[in-house]
C-alpha cells in the first residue's frame, strides 16, 4: 500500500507519490483504511486473512505497535477460506465499528461481519472489541458473494441517509468475473448498531441499485 499526496487546496491538483506506507516495506499488506480515535490517527490494514492496526505519526507511517484482530474463528468466517479481511470503519453515538469481509473473495459466501469497540483501551483487541458470531450481511438466492464494503452519506435537505457500497454477483459461482457494484440505504437500531437488511435489487423500498 502506498500514499499519494496533494498539498494544494484542489483536490484535482497534483499528486506526489509518497511511496510504500513506512513501517510495512516488509510486510504482504491490502485493504488498508484510517481511523481517527481520541485525537490520534489510527491505520487498519489486511495480511494474509487478518486485520491488523496500529498508529500512525504522519499520514504515509506507522509507529508503534502492531495489533492483530485475530483468525477467522466462527462458523461464517470459514465456509470457504479462513479469512478475514476489508475494514471498514463505521461510528455511531460512542461505537466504533470495523465492517469486515469474510471467506475467500471469490466464493458466493464472501460476507460481512463486525467488530465493535465501546471503549477502553482500542488497541486491546481481545478484550474490548465484541465481534459478531454470525454475518450481518450475506448471500441471497439471487445476490452472491456481498462484500468488501465502504460507507457514504447522502444529504437531502435536513435529512440524512446512511449508504453501504458493496461488490456482489448475479450469478452463482462467478467469482471475481461477474462482480457489480451496488449501493444500498441502511438503517441504526436503539443500541447504535447498523442494520444493513439483506443485499437486494429491483425494491425501491431498500434504494437499491447495481452500478
Amino acid at each position: 500500500m502506498c500514499v499519494l499526496e496533494n498539498k494544494n487546496d484542489n483536490p484535482i491538483g497534483r499528486y506526489e507519490n509518497k511511496g510504500i506506507i513506512r513501517g510495512l516495506e516488509n510486510r504482504w499488506n491490502i485493504d488498508g483504511t484510517i481511523l481517527e480515535h481520541e485525537g490520534r490517527l489510527l491505520f487498519l490494514w489486511s495480511d494474509c486473512g487478518r486485520i491488523y492496526m496500529s498508529e500512525m505519526d504522519s499520514p504515509y507511517s506507522i509507529s508503534g505497535r502492531i495489533v492483530d484482530f485475530g483468525p477467522a474463528k466462527y462458523e461464517f468466517e470459514m465456509r470457504c477460506g479462513k479469512v478475514i479481511e476489508a475494514p471498514a470503519v463505521l461510528k455511531r453515538g460512542d461505537k466504533i465499528h470495523i465492517v469486515y469481509s469474510a471467506n475467500n473473495s471469490k466464493s458466493d459466501e464472501y460476507c460481512l461481519g463486525i467488530m465493535t469497540f465501546s471503549g477502553g483501551d482500542i488497541f486491546d483487541t481481545e478484550n474490548c472489541w465484541k465481534r459478531s458470531e454470525t454475518p450481518v450481511f450475506e448471500k441471497t438466492d439471487k445476490i452472491f458473494g456481498p462484500g468488501h464494503c465502504s460507507f457514504t452519506t447522502v444529504t437531502d435537505g435536513d435529512e440524512e441517509d446512511d449508504y453501504i457500497v458493496y461488490h456482489a454477483n448475479l450469478e452463482s459461482g462467478s467469482g471475481w468475473t461477474g462482480r457489480h457494484v451496488w449501493i444500498q440505504r441502511f438503517t441504526w437500531d436503539e443500541d447504535d448498531m447498523p442494520v444493513f437488511g439483506r443485499p437486494s435489487f429491483g425494491n425501491a423500498e431498500a434504494d437499491i441499485k447495481a452500478v
